[in-house]
Parts: C-alpha cells; sequence; structure tokens
C-alpha cells in the first residue's frame, strides 16, 4: 500500500506532509522532498521551509497562514518556492489545522502540489491572449487611420476627373502625399508587429508643428471644398514641440477627416494650437 501511495504521489507531482506546530517542524513524504529539491531528512525545522518561500511571497504566504490560524481555517494556497538550485517551482497547497480542546493549534496536515507546468502554461496564454487584444487595437486603430489617406485619394480621384488640365499636376502630388501618409500607416503596423511589448518606444524629435497642420490642412480642402466648409487657423508661435512627426500628422489628419464628415454643409472649422512650457493644446 505504502509503494502505491508512492506512485500515486509521483504522478500527481503531490507530496504529504506533516507540521508539528508546538516543535516547529515538519515532516514529509519522499515526493515531497522531490517537489522542494531538498536532502532527505527525518524532519526539517520551519526556519527551512520558510526559506524555501520566493522573495516575493513569502510576506503574503505568512500573512495567510496567520489568517488561518486566527480564524480556524484550512489553509489552501498556491505560490511560489525556490528549491536549493535556483530553480523556482509553483506549488497548490491543501492542508488541514488541527487543534487542541482549547483551540490551540497543534499541527498541520497535508498535500504540495508541483502546479508548475499547469501554471506556465497558465501565464504563457494569459500572455498570448493580452497580445491577441493589443493586436486588435493595434488593427482598429490602423483601420482607422487609414480612412483619412484614402478618403483624400477618393476625392482627389474624383476631381481629376473634372478639373482643368493645369491643375493636374498639384493634385497629382496631393494623391502622392495621401499615399505616403497611408504607406507609413502600413509601414508602423508592420513594425509594431515585429516589436516585443516592452521593446515598444517611440521616437520623437524637436518638429516645426505649424508646416504639419497646414499640409493636412492643404490636403483637406479640396474635400471641405465639396461641403464648402471653410477651415480656419489659430496657430500659435514659437511652433517646436518635441514630437513623433508621423503620429502627429495622423492625428490632425483625424481630427479634419472627423470635423469635415461631421460639420454640416456651409459651416466653419477653426484650429486653435495654444504651446506653454509645459504643455501643447490643439
Amino acid at each position: 500500500m505504502e509503494s502505491l501511495l508512492s506512485q500515486i504521489e509521483e504522478i500527481a507531482k503531490l507530496g504529504i506532509y506533516e507540521v508539528d506546530l508546538a516543535r516547529g517542524v515538519w515532516t514529509g513524504s519522499q515526493q515531497f522532498v522531490k517537489i522542494f529539491g531538498l536532502e532527505k531528512k527525518d524532519q526539517y525545522s520551519v526556519t527551512e521551509f520558510q526559506a524555501l518561500l520566493h522573495p516575493d511571497d513569502a510576506a503574503d504566504v505568512m500573512n495567510y497562514f496567520r489568517r488561518c490560524l486566527d480564524n480556524k481555517e484550512d489553509f489552501n494556497y498556491e505560490y511560489r518556492c525556490v528549491r536549493p538550485g535556483g530553480e523556482i517551482v509553483y506549488v497548490n497547497s491543501r492542508s488541514k489545522i488541527h487543534y487542541s480542546e482549547e483551540g490551540v493549534p497543534l499541527k498541520v496536515l497535508g498535500i504540495k502540489q508541483d502546479v508548475t507546468v499547469n501554471k506556465l502554461f497558465q501565464l504563457r496564454l494569459k500572455e498570448l491572449n493580452e497580445l491577441d487584444k493589443r493586436k486588435n487595437e493595434i488593427l482598429s486603430v490602423v483601420a482607422h487611420d487609414l480612412r483619412a489617406p484614402l478618403a483624400q485619394i477618393l476625392a482627389l480621384s474624383e476631381l481629376l476627373k473634372i478639373c482643368p488640365p493645369a491643375d493636374y499636376h498639384g493634385m497629382i502630388q496631393l494623391q502622392a502625399k495621401s499615399c505616403e501618409t497611408a504607406m507609413n500607416i502600413i509601414d508602423e503596423l508592420i513594425e509594431t508587429a515585429q516589436l516585443k511589448h516592452d521593446e515598444q518606444e517611440i521616437n520623437k524629435n524637436l518638429t516645426p508643428i505649424n508646416p504639419l497642420i497646414e499640409e493636412s490642412i492643404l490636403r483637406f480642402r479640396l474635400i471641405a471644398q465639396r461641403k464648402n466648409i471653410t477651415i480656419k487657423t489659430s496657430l500659435c508661435q514659437p511652433s517646436e514641440v518635441n514630437i513623433n512627426a508621423r503620429m502627429f500628422t495622423r492625428i490632425i489628419d483625424n481630427l479634419l477627416s472627423n470635423a469635415l464628415k461631421f460639420t454640416e454643409n456651409n459651416k466653419s472649422i477653426e484650429l486653435v494650437t495654444e504651446n506653454s512650457e509645459d504643455d501643447f493644446l490643439l
């Protein structure tokens, strides 16, 4: 029977243990000792056990144990331990605390199970879910950002059908700029997909923003003209701000695109900027 029990423990990766609270020592089965990578002894001190607790989990484990004693509850907890060789193991502890008739805690009987493989799988699955969520957020943002340059290209294509030949060059330049903006958005999507979450960094430079705003307005002016909407500006000076120029341009394009979309015909839109020592307001 003892041999069968040992086999069951090994298959389930769990070990039986008992703590003598009065003497401050505990004993464990062979599989229990194996879980923690300990040298086989007849008994171990509570201090030796506490030394196995992961430094980041030790205080929580001991506080939880004290609450179990105070409330006369069973000890059911999952935490990390560090084997003598430095390997981290996740342990699921299920234990019952026994008391004297006077309510004094005497001993703890229970099992500790090595759940490292399952826990690491759960953590990896959580990481993949977070990456999937992040991917969907990025795709949503990119899809929204692409609408502005594509709307510009579509509007310019319609105007090219009816505009005088003398205006072709200027409109084709605007189309090329809109195509460049769309390509930049796609390039940023590819770059972001290749980066790990903790590697993302936005490159910023001190940049004159008024020319960027004026270029965006120029690209949208023809769309505005179709609705007879006037785009007014009140831009601050000086206008240099520490920004990522491509991202800032996309913000302006999105603002103008939304403003033109939701502004009634024959109305006006005004872009106002303010620059202080700490903030830039648009």
